[in-house]
């Protein structure tokens, strides 16, 4: 996306008329910057043919984890309601180097724990293809707010499916690149929940913009304990690559298995697009992929408990009741049980290891079935729902896509491709020639506009 000085009023212009008009009913935005963004763009008007950098001009609004400045960082939690940050994350500076203009902030699961983006402290953020039905979280309000045209670029996390999992409910295109390369901390001291795991990952509608994203802020961080020192790799070179003859591995067994019947379908007619460009498409075993779900959980439950630095012990009143009762069950896990718990994570990237010698990337459904119904079912039967395909890649740290691939009963589906770790260009070229040739990614709810076409 390339946008002109003129463009850059009016693009933002379209955001902001979109967060006026959509947010009171969607609750995806929780903290609007325009203000903000108004006076550093007044500020840069005295050189009105600068070019600031890959998101020069482009409206991005980021998950309510990260410090922006002189704001609340609240982390979906009454906890740090007034926890104005000092500086800017790693994360925000990068934005804001490569010219993104940060003006608004995205509601989320309370410490990003969950996967439905049900916040008592917050309120809920709804689903704008079904006010009835969860957005899925706990990156719910960033995916919404790319959905509904609030903003055009919008990062979360992702530890066990957070990006992924409202990226496909909401019709958006998702990417959880691989643990490490993109900056990480979440500033002013705040640890990430679930350290091990989660991982910066950004939404938009098209994959280029996808691209763009991640090499406008690709970055190895010295002092981020997650970072990871790697070559950066200019994936906007991927798009318009040539597919043909890349191997893409279907499991066999699980990531189908009880899928919704339309959900299904739609994957399958998504792999024959893909096939008509010379893909090659051949059944896989992933022994072990049955457990993947479970195992992960006994590690990242756990880990909340040791994220909220001993408040799960001193204040456990000052957690919404969700979040706590997973918390009881992290508190519960016995050593031996993480251990083992980790012992199976090793063999699972063993597995994977083995299997991408032999095949590109592997495909199946994001989520498998609809989204369940706002508050019909507890938080934990909700997200393991809705989680279970998205666990198994997170777990082995390695990159994985999704891509709106159709429309069932109603709802979008998304396509999700994982690669072995660092080959986010293998999944940019694919993406990139299946949306070159479908337009389910330009589907707009019916609470939502497109702010690239005005």
């Amino acid at each position: 996306m390339t946008v002109h000085t003129t463009d850059r009023d009016r693009l933002l212009d379209a955001c902001t008329a979109n967060i006026d008009q959509f947010n009171p009913t969607l609750n995806s935005v929780v903290l609007d910057l325009r203000e903000d963004v108004a006076g550093r763009r007044a500020a840069e008007r005295g050189d009105p043919g600068r070019w600031g950098g890959l998101l020069d001009g482009v409206p991005v609004s980021v998950k309510d984890v990260f410090a922006v400045e002189s704001t609340p960082t609240t982390n979906g939690t009454s906890y740090y309601r007034d926890a104005v940050a000092a500086s800017d994350a790693p994360l925000i500076r990068a934005i804001r180097r490569s010219g993104g203009l940060v003006h608004a902030k995205d509601n989320l699961s309370e410490l990003s724990c969950g996967a439905t983006n049900e916040n008592e402290f917050f309120g809920d953020c709804l689903n704008p293809w079904d006010l009835s039905r969860i957005p899925g979280g706990s990156s719910g309000g960033s995916a919404v707010s790319v959905a509904s045209g609030m903003s055009v670029i919008a990062y979360g996390t992702d530890a066990g499916g957070s990006v992924r999992i409202p990226a496909a409910i909401n019709g958006v295109t998702g990417l959880r690149p691989t643990t490490g390369r993109l900056p990480n901390g979440r500033g002013d001291g705040v640890p990430p929940a679930m350290p091990d795991f989660s991982t910066v990952g950004p939404m938009a509608r098209r994959i280029g913009d996808i691209a763009r994203a991640v090499v406008a802020v690709d970055a190895h961080v010295p002092d981020d304990p997650s970072s990871v020192p790697h070559a950066r790799d200019n994936l906007l070179d991927a798009l318009g690559g040539n597919v043909s003859g890349l191997r893409i591995g279907i499991p066999s067994d699980w990531f189908f298995d009880d899928c919704d019947p339309g959900f299904a379908e739609a994957v399958h007619d998504a792999l024959a697009v893909l096939e008509s460009r010379g893909v090659v498409l051949q059944d896989i075993d992933l022994p072990g992929s049955r457990r993947t779900h479970e195992t992960q959980t006994t590690m990242v439950l756990p880990q909340y408990v040791s994220a909220t630095n001993g408040r799960f012990d001193a204040a456990p009143e000052t957690f919404g009741a969700q979040v706590l009762s997973r918390l009881q069950i992290g508190a519960a896990t016995s050593a031996v049980e993480y251990v083992d718990a980790l012992r199976r994570r090793n063999e699972w990237k063993r597995t994977l290891a083995s299997a991408f010698e032999g095949i590109d990337l592997i495909a199946t459904p994001t989520v498998p079935v609809a989204p369940p119904v706002t508050g019909g079912a507890d938080m934990i039967s909700a997200t393991r729902a809705v989680s279970r395909n998205t666990y198994a890649w997170s777990l082995a740290d390695v990159p994985t896509l999704t891509l709106p691939c159709g429309i069932a009963d109603g709802f979008p589906v998304g396509l999700q491709l994982t690669a072995a770790p660092w080959e986010e260009r293998v999944l940019v070229a694919v993406g990139d020639a299946y949306q070159q040739l479908t337009d389910w990614h330009l589907a707009v709810p019916p609470l939502g506009a497109d702010p690239t076409l005005t």
